[in-house]
């Protein structure tokens, strides 16, 4: 009885065949993951930008009126969510921004009775 010839050829194109589709699938997944991060990178960085750019609008109408405490800032650029904490003549402000499901904040001391802003501190929540 004969053997079938080109059998072991055909299992070492399988094998090799499927390995290769394993690697490239492992490297397409590894690429998306890489894609999606650099995503919410970005969006990290836009919203941080929005946020400190109300802290800014917030420091500005704090300097106009001592007692400025709306709920919420809008710029150009976002609408952030603002919660101010008085203590005799200072103002601490906690201001935040929610860009998709990334949250960002900052949190503004000043001193208002010789108008100073004493820190500026990024929150994570």
């Amino acid at each position: 009885m004969r053997k079938p010839k080109g059998i072991i050829l055909l299992y070492t194109v399988l094998i090799l065949g499927s390995t290769s589709l394993l690697a490239v699938a492992i490297i397409a997944q590894a690429s998306l993951g890489g894609f999606l991060d650099a995503n919410d990178e970005l969006i990290a960085l836009q919203a941080r930008s929005s946020v400190m750019g109300c802290a800014d609008e917030f420091i500005i109408q704090l300097k106009k009126d001592p007692d400025y405490a709306p709920a919420t800032i809008v710029t150009p650029s976002a609408t952030c969510n603002l919660t101010v904490t008085p203590s005799g003549t200072a103002r601490s402000g906690l201001i935040t921004v929610t860009a998709n499901s990334i949250t960002r904040g900052v949190r503004v001391n000043v001193e208002t009775s010789t108008f100073a802003v004493t820190g500026i501190t990024e929150t994570l929540n």
